[in-house]
Parts: structure tokens; C-alpha cells; sequence
């Protein structure tokens, strides 16, 4: 039954053609090949190099990570979409690339909906909603009081124009009627941004828990809010933004695995079901855990519904922000 939903649910806007029983019984026959468009070191890397060695031993055959993270993924997705589509090409790449840049990015090599069959989204990496301590609140009812309040006097930092977090504060912005300066940083990561609302230079901010790091501890900042429908384990008393703000488009933040447009839908489960296992390994979900990260390992079906609705909420947010691609 299982099989027989995974052939009929469509991926993206193609139909995945229906493996022969050969294909089913061969596969795989030789070393699986996953290029990484992440850097060395960020959690979706991590997180695929912690699940390969389990999925080369259930699949009998070596899981090789082939790091490419060049041209901020394009690179690394752009090999893919030229490989065969026999499984034994996969890529692991973050959200932007994949979504993000369809808006931001005038000439991207690919198209998602086309040339990619999804296969699971590996883990969710959701924002955070941290504020300065030295700002006299402590929900995010407050915070929107507050900024009603004082219009223009909050400033929020980003790692630049056109970022993910620069849209998630433009976003909760209009979901809340509030006004607030936008700070970029462009190109210095989140190290000084965080370092900044530490020290009431900036007074919000909307990293991940893994990059706040240990500014979280020290009485500094406040965590308001998760960017997510769910809370986080890891800030088990903080609510999910979708909360508080039913209706607010959650923007995309996941690490997730694709193969070329075509691949045949057992194959496909074969991988997702191999990637599931492996993350929910006590040992790799701990240390994902550790990363404030939450393994995923949904239905190549789920994924390629989620990267659809995704794709569309980034539309409409750039739209109303007059975000033009660069």
C-alpha cells in the first residue's frame, strides 16, 4: 500500500516513472554519490555525514559525501540536475537554494519544480525571535506593544538585504503592524549581529538557537518566539510563533535531499526510508538535538508539498516587500 501511494502521488509537476522489478531488486549496485551545497560544518552537513555511514550500512553499498559548496549552492545543484536518475546522485542542500533564490537571484541555472525529484527534508533549522534584555519586555505581545509605542526607535539585524532573516523581520512586521529599522550585515554571518543585541546595539534579532550560542545563557537576551507551527525541544517553554499568529507564513528553513527530475518513486522511498532510520538513530538525533535541529525524514510526497507551498509563501512575502533579484 505504501508503494502503491508513493507511485501515484506527483512530485512536483512531473510523473516519476514506475521502476521495473529489475531496477527494484538491483538497486543499489554500486557506491551512492550525495553532493553537499552547504558548507562544511553548518547542520546540514553535519546531519548528512552523521546519517550516511547507517544508510551505507542498511543499503550495502558506501554513501560518499562530495562537498560543493560554491556559488552559494548553485554549483553543487547544477551537478545534480545533470546526473542520471538512477539514484546514485543526490544532493543536500539548504532551503535558499532551493527556494529562497527563485526571488532573490536573477539568473539561477535550475528550476526546483523541474529539474529535482524531492526525497525527504532532512532537518528543520528554524529562527528564533531573541530580543535585548535591556528592552523592558518579556512576550512577544509585549514586544509588539512596545514597538507600537516607540515606531522606528527598534532596530533588527540581519545578515543582509534580501536575507531570510532580514524577510522574517519585515514579515512579522506587517503581521503585527509595527515599524522597525532594518540593520544588515552583509556578509558577516550572525557572530557580530548576536554580539550586537548582547550589547543593546541592535534590539532584536531572529537567528537560529545554534547561532546564538552561548549568548542564551547569559542573561543578555530574551527569547521571545520559534519561527516554526511547533515549539523547539531544546526551548521546550517558548511558543511557536503559529501560536500566537495563526495566519503568519512561516518562512522555509531546512536542510533537505534531491535527486535529478525522473527518479523512479521505489528507489526514492528506498533512500527516504534509509535517511529516516538513520536519523532517528539515539546517537544522531541527540547530536542534532544538540544543534537545535529537528530531524525531519518525511515522504518524498510530504517534501514535494512543503517545497511547493514553500516556494509560493517566499512569492508573496517578496512581493509585498518589493524585493526585486540581484
Amino acid at each position: 500500500m505504501r508503494y502503491h501511494r508513493a507511485v501515484l502521488a506527483p512530485l512536483f509537476f512531473c510523473v516519476i516513472a514506475t521502476p521495473s522489478a529489475a531496477q527494484s531488486q538491483t538497486y543499489p549496485a554500486k557506491p551512492i554519490r550525495i553532493i553537499s551545497a552547504t558548507p562544511s560544518g553548518t547542520s546540514g552537513d553535519i546531519a548528512i555525514r552523521l546519517s550516511s555511514p547507517l544508510m551505507a550500512a542498511a543499503l550495502g553499498q558506501p554513501v560518499i559525501i562530495d562537498s560543493r559548496p560554491a556559488a552559494g549552492g548553485q554549483v553543487a545543484a547544477v551537478a545534480v540536475k545533470q546526473a542520471p536518475s538512477d539514484g546514485y546522485t543526490a544532493l543536500i542542500s539548504a532551503s535558499a537554494p532551493m527556494v529562497t533564490n527563485r526571488y532573490l537571484v536573477k539568473s539561477v541555472p535550475y528550476d526546483t519544480l523541474v529539474d529535482f525529484t524531492p526525497i525527504s527534508k532532512v532537518i528543520s533549522v528554524p529562527s528564533i525571535f531573541v530580543i535585548t534584555a535591556a528592552l523592558p519586555v518579556n512576550s512577544v505581545a509585549e514586544f509588539v506593544d512596545y514597538a507600537k509605542k516607540n515606531p522606528g526607535k527598534i532596530a533588527f539585524g540581519s545578515t543582509g538585504n534580501g536575507t531570510a532573516f532580514h524577510m522574517i523581520g519585515e514579515s512579522i512586521s506587517m503581521e503585527t503592524g509595527i515599524r522597525m529599522l532594518h540593520v544588515p550585515y552583509a556578509a558577516q554571518g550572525m557572530a557580530q549581529p548576536v554580539a550586537d543585541l548582547a550589547t543593546d546595539r541592535i534590539q532584536a534579532l531572529f537567528p537560529t538557537v545554534a547561532s546564538l550560542g552561548a549568548q542564551a545563557k547569559t542573561g543578555k537576551v530574551k527569547i521571545l518566539a520559534v519561527f516554526d507551527r511547533t515549539r523547539q525541544r531544546q526551548i521546550p517553554d517558548v511558543p511557536a510563533i503559529s501560536e500566537l499568529y495563526p495566519s503568519y507564513a512561516i518562512l522555509p528553513s531546512w536542510f533537505g535531499l534531491m535527486a535529478p527530475a525522473g527518479l523512479p518513486g521505489a528507489i526514492a522511498l528506498r533512500l527516504q526510508s534509509e535517511l529516516r532510520a538513520a536519523l532517528r538513530n539515539a546517537e544522531v538525533s541527540a547530536k542534532l538535538d544538540s544543534l537545535g535541529t529537528t530531524p525531519v525524514g518525511n515522504s518524498p510526497a510530504e517534501f514535494a508539498e512543503e517545497v511547493r507551498m514553500d516556494i509560493a509563501t517566499v512569492g508573496r512575502i517578496t512581493k509585498a516587500l518589493g524585493i526585486e533579484p540581484q
